[in-house]
C-alpha cells in the first residue's frame, strides 16, 4: 500500500485513508447518555452565580444583548487552561460552581458554566459536542468529538451557538462551516452540521485616503475594519502582539508597498481588544517620499491599495495555490471577503492616458473585481474580492489557481496621467 501524503489545504484526512468505526447506537442515544453524564455537575448551588446573573443581564435592553453578555462573560472572565484537570475525565464538566469559584477551566468546563448561567437567565440552553477541526462521519454514531461549546435558544425558538473558549468574537467563528455538532438533550437529538458563514459575514472593509503633493512625495490614512473572522483577526493582532511588534508588522506590510515608505500613526481601536460591544479598527498613517514620478505634463504612479497590502486576509490565499495539480479537494479555513477603496487627490487636474484594464473575475469559488476611475485632481480605486465557498473541489483547482493569478496580477497596474 502506497504511504499517504498529505497536501496543505486538504479536507480531513479520515475522508482518504482507512478507517474503522463501530457502534450499536444511534446519534439521537449517544445524545441522552451525554445529557446523563454531563446535567448533575451542572446544578447551581453558590449564590454568587445567580447574583453574577443577574449583574450582567439587568440592563441588558433585549434577549441577544442578555444571551450576549453571559457568553462574552464565560469567555473572557473565565480562564481556558487548555488541559485536563483530572484523570478520565471525557466529556463529563467540573461542577459549576467549582468552575464559577476557579474562575478557570477547560472547554467543557467553560461551556457547562455558560449554559447553567444562561438556564438561570431564563433561557433554554445545551452543551454541544462538535469538532472545529475534522469532520464528522455521520453514519457510526461515535465519539468523534474533541470540543464543547454552548447553544441557547430565544423565546422565538432561534438557536444560537457561542464557542466560549474564543474571547475576541462574540458569535461562532467563521471556521465552524459545516462542521458537524451534537446537541445534548434530555430527548436526544441526530446530528447536525453548521451551514456554511458566507464572505459577507467574514468581510473586511479598507478604506484609504490618499494625497500627492507636488513633489510627488504620497501621504496615506488606511483605516481598516471588519466582521466575523476579519474583525476577530484584527483583535488577536492588537491581544497578541506588543506595540513594538505591531509597528514592526505594519512596517513591513507598508515597506512592501515601497521600501522607503514610513510609517507615521497607528492606532488600535477599541483599546481593549476584548470589548466585543465596539467595532475593532486599525488606522494606518504613512508617507513614501518621491512616490509619484512627475515628467512635465505626465504623472506616473500606482494605488497602493491595489497591492492588497492592507487586506490582512488574503494573504493567507498564496498557501492554498502553490501546488500546480493536486491530488486531493481543496479545503479553505473560512469563507473570505474584502472591499478596498482608495481616493488619491493629485496637485492637479490630470486625464488618464493609460489605466489598468477593470479586472472582473466571476465564477463559483472565486470572486473578484477592480476598477480605477479618475475626474479631475482624483483618482479612485475599488476592488472586491469573495471566495464564496471553502470547498473547492478537485476538477475546479486549476480554474480557482488561475483565477488566483489574474487576482495578483491585477497589483502590478500603473496609471499613466497627462493634464
Amino acid at each position: 500500500t502506497r504511504a499517504f501524503v498529505p497536501e496543505f489545504g486538504m479536507p480531513s484526512a479520515s475522508r482518504y485513508v482507512p478507517l474503522v468505526l463501530f457502534s450499536n447506537v444511534t446519534w439521537k442515544e449517544l445524545s441522552r447518555k451525554a445529557w446523563d453524564i454531563t446535567e448533575p455537575p451542572m446544578k447551581i448551588t453558590d449564590p454568587e452565580i445567580p447574583k453574577m446573573v443577574k449583574s450582567l443581564v439587568e440592563t441588558c435592553k433585549s434577549e441577544m444583548d442578555s444571551i450576549k453578555a453571559i457568553a462574552i462573560w464565560a469567555s473572557q472572565d473565565v480562564r481556558y487552561v487548555g488541559l485536563s484537570l483530572g484523570d478520565k475525565e471525557g466529556i463529563t464538566p467540573h461542577d459549576v460552581n467549582e468552575t464559577f469559584a476557579a474562575r478557570s477551566g477547560v472547554c467543557k468546563d467553560k461551556a457547562a458554566l455558560a449554559v447553567a448561567m444562561f438556564r438561570e437567565a431564563g433561557f433554554d440552553a445545551y452543551n454541544v459536542l462538535t469538532n472545529p477541526m475534522g469532520y464528522i462521519i455521520y453514519d457510526v454514531a461515535v465519539n468523534q468529538f474533541n470540543h464543547q461549546i454552548t447553544m441557547v435558544r430565544t423565546r422565538n425558538g432561534k438557536e444560537h451557538f457561542f464557542d466560549t473558549t474564543v474571547d475576541l468574537a462574540d458569535t461562532l467563528p467563521g471556521y465552524y462551516s459545516r462542521k458537524g455538532y451534537l446537541v445534548l438533550s434530555k430527548e436526544g437529538e441526530d446530528l447536525k452540521y453548521f451551514p456554511l458563514i458566507g464572505p459577507e459575514i467574514n468581510n473586511g472593509n479598507i478604506i484609504a485616503d490618499s494625497k500627492i503633493d507636488d513633489a510627488g512625495n504620497l501621504t496615506s490614512t488606511v483605516v481598516i475594519t471588519g466582521s466575523g473572522i476579519y474583525d476577530m483577526v484584527i483583535r488577536q493582532i492588537q491581544q497578541v502582539l506588543e506595540k513594538e511588534d505591531r509597528e514592526r508588522f505594519f512596517r513591513r506590510m507598508i515597506n512592501q508597498i515601497d521600501p522607503s515608505a514610513k510609517l507615521v500613526d497607528l492606532k488600535f481601536e477599541p483599546d481593549s481588544p476584548t470589548d466585543l460591544f465596539k467595532p475593532a479598527k486599525i488606522t494606518v498613517k504613512y508617507e513614501i517620499p518621491d512616490f509619484a514620478i512627475d515628467a512635465g505634463d505626465y504623472l506616473l504612479l500606482s494605488a497602493p491599495c491595489a497591492q492588497h497590502i492592507f487586506d490582512i486576509l488574503s494573504s493567507s490565499l498564496s498557501e492554498y495555490t502553490k501546488l500546480d495539480d493536486r491530488k486531493y479537494p481543496l479545503e479553505i479555513q473560512f469563507t473570505i471577503g474584502s472591499d478596498i477603496t482608495e481616493t488619491i487627490q493629485l496637485p492637479a487636474d490630470y486625464k488618464p492616458k493609460s489605466i489598468p484594464n477593470n479586472v472582473n473575475i466571476n465564477n463559483k469559488y472565486f470572486k473578484y473585481s477592480m476598477d480605477y476611475g479618475i475626474r479631475g485632481k482624483t483618482v479612485t480605486y475599488k476592488s472586491s474580492l469573495k471566495l464564496p465557498d471553502i470547498d473547492v473541489p478537485l476538477k475546479d483547482y486549476t480554474e480557482f489557481r488561475k483565477s488566483y493569478t489574474n487576482y495578483k496580477n491585477s497589483e502590478k497596474g500603473m496609471l499613466f496621467l497627462n493634464r
